[in-house]
Order: structure tokens, then sequence, then C-alpha cells
């Protein structure tokens, strides 16, 4: 893995196109810029950069981890500007990689012996690098107390693109042998409620079985959850339920197919072989979803149509994704979203109990930034498969 010191040499290199002036930006010497450069090509086991006239130009192969290391710092540049402080600027040059891994993990747990723990160093080193980045940037990052440390706003801000850059650089050596014209770099999609999930999965193989050096990733999380990840950048869509007149105006939210919500239970309840009402299952015990979400609103909605209060036996709330397993389990009632494709998929230990409603269906998004900072060829490949699929 490359420290984010070399990284900022490639990419004042890069970006200059001329050690001497690279060296100037960096306020080093150009035989330091040039032994750092002959050390990142050596661990690389690629050469970055080629002559052209006086120019230091990328080669084909190198096109990648240059583009990639630019990228990153432009990052740090944001961020700094973001974060302001009184040194702020001094984060382009001092920031390492050990200073984002602790930050993460003390804003996780707000505890430096957690931290620590979690990490796997002393809670005194932990300690003296949060005061060692409070120091670069200028400013207090963390309120000290005795429960531990409550991490600032301005924490959550350099949180968050810390994890964007330690998975930006974690992917820096698989694009060392990206094939000509493929795809390459991060992508991460966010994950609600709906039953095709497993179309996400199933896009991701596509895009690597054909593109390789994209590295795809999956964060599962309610919609609240999901829309600040989306917001700074931890991910680059998310699907699930649409939300009917709550998009929010700096994100664009494409329909991808309707499903139907339905309710299940195992196959032991003894109203199975029935056709029940709202009224009959009013009493039996119910797993429901959590307040606010789609399903939650629906039953609601239909408990409300019929006149009657929502079941009072219920059992704690559950992830959607887990409901199947709880309902089988337990023998009380859920709530999920079904397509044509799941709904003959189900568990054998389940059945869909046929009750009658007044509306059950629920549109699936895909939700993006309107306008994103930079272009993301895996994001539009991913979006474009997704759509093809659920079609």
């Amino acid at each position: 893995m490359l420290s984010l010191q070399q990284i900022r040499m490639v990419s004042a290199l890069g970006l200059n196109g001329s050690a001497g002036v690279a060296a100037d930006a960096l306020a080093v010497s150009t035989a330091t810029l040039l032994r750092h450069m002959k050390a990142v090509e050596a661990r690389l086991g690629l050469k970055l950069f080629g002559r052209s006239g006086s120019l230091a130009v990328p080669t084909f192969s190198g096109r990648p981890i240059v583009e990639s290391c630019i990228a990153i710092s432009q990052e740090i540049a944001d961020v700094q500007k973001q974060i302001g402080g009184q040194r702020a600027a001094s984060l382009g040059n001092h920031l390492s990689l050990k200073h984002l891994n602790v930050l993460l993990a003390v804003v996780e747990t707000q505890n430096a012996t957690a931290a620590g723990v979690a990490l796997g160093i002393s809670q005194p080193a932990i300690s003296k690098t949060i005061l060692q980045l409070e120091t670069i940037a200028g400013l207090s990052l963390f309120l000290r107390n005795q429960s531990g440390l409550t991490p600032s706003s301005k924490a959550f801000i350099l949180a968050r693109t810390a994890r964007r850059i330690l998975a930006d650089v974690d992917a820096l050596p698989r694009l060392v042998s990206a094939d000509p014209g493929s795809l390459s770099g991060r992508l991460i999609v966010g994950v609600s409620s709906f039953s095709q999930q497993v179309l996400v999965a199933e896009c991701f193989q596509e895009i690597t079985r054909h593109h390789r050096m994209v590295d795809c990733q999956s964060w599962s999380g309610n919609y609240r959850l999901l829309c600040m990840a989306l917001r700074g950048g931890e991910i680059d869509c998310f699907v699930g339920m649409m939300r009917p007149n709550s998009t929010p105006d700096d994100f664009l939210e494409t329909k991808l197919c309707t499903e139907e919500f339905k309710l299940i239970t195992s196959k032991e309840h003894p109203l199975v072989h029935d056709k029940p009402t709202l009224s009959d299952l009013v009493h039996s015990r119910w797993i429901l979803p959590p307040k606010g979400t789609p399903p939650r609103r629906f039953i609601e909605r239909e408990f409300n149509a019929k006149g009657l209060s929502l079941p009072q036996n219920i059992l704690r709330a559950v992830p959607f994704g887990a409901v199947n397993s709880t309902v089988a389990r337990s023998g009380a009632i859920g709530i999920i979203s079904a397509s044509a494709n799941t709904a003959t998929t189900l568990s054998s230990e389940l059945h869909i109990l046929n009750v009658e409603f007044e509306s059950v269906q629920c549109d699936v998004a895909v939700t993006l930034v309107r306008d994103p900072v930079r272009a993301n060829p895996a994001l539009d490949l991913f979006v474009q498969l997704l759509a093809q699929t659920v079609q």
C-alpha cells in the first residue's frame, strides 16, 4: 500500500509534468521527489511516468494509478476547505493513513481505549495520534469528557472523507494490471428494503467478470442513513423502495420496478388455509417494520382504512432482510415486498396469507446524486445493468 506522502508526490508530478516544478509545489528537493517515485514504481512493479521532451507524462499502464492519486489528493484539498481551521492547509502536507485509521476508530467507538483495542495499538498512541491530527488541522475535533471522546461536526466531515480515501488507496494495487479499455476504481452501492436485493450482487458479478479492477461493495441501511452516506460521498448510489413526494432536491431517483406488499407467516399458523381479514389477524403476533418505512406506512394505512388499531402483540423489530427467517422461527406475521420472481422462491417454511388490501404496490428505485462531483463509469454501468436485469 502506498503512503499518502507517496500519493501526494505522484499527484504533483502528474499535474505538473516536471519533477522540478512538482518538487517546488511540495516544498521538497527534486532528489527527494525522484527517490520517492523510484520507491513507488518498485513497490507497484510498474513504470508510472515516461518522457515526452522535457515533460514527465504518465505511461499507458501507469495512467490509472496517476489519475487515482490526483483524485485522492483532490479529496484532501476539498476537505481542507470544508473543515477550515487555523492550519487546515497543512493537511495536504502532513496527513497520513495512520491519522485516518485512528480518526475512524475514535469516531466509531468514541473512546480512545476502545479504538486502541480495535486497531491493536495502545490507548496513549491513539491519544497522541489524535492530538497530532488536531494540530495539523488547527482545530479541536473531539470534546473530551468522562465518558470518552465526542466527535465534533468537523470530525464527522473528516471521517467521511477518510473512508473514501482509505478505500481508494486500498484499490490502487488492483489498478496495476488493468486491461486496456477496462474500468477500474471503486463502486459502493447502498441497499435498502426490497425483495430483489440479490440482483445487486448479480450486477456486481457481471461488472467484475469484464472489469476485474472495479472494487464492488454493498452497504445495508435504512433510508435516512443511506441518504447521509450518499450525500457525504461514502456510497455512489442506493437501491430500495421509493418514497413518493419526498426525494431530496439534490438526489435523482429513477424507478426500476414495482413490487407488492404481502403478509407472510409460517406454514404452521392456524389461518394459512383460510382467507383471513385484518380483523382476524389483529390479535396474532406480528413483526412490524420500523416506523416511517414504506412497509410500515402500508400496514398503518390498511389498518386505519378498516378502522382498526395496530396489533399490540409485536415482536422486536428486525431488519427487513431478516423478516423471512424470523417469521419462520417465531410463527408471527411479517410484511415483505415481493415481485413475481421472488414470490415463487419463498422458503418452503413460509406461507403468503391471502388477505385483500386496498393498495399493495410499492415502487423500487435507484437513487443517485443529481450533480456528482466526478464521473464514475462503473456506477453508470451498474445502473444500466440493474435496469436491464429487473426488466
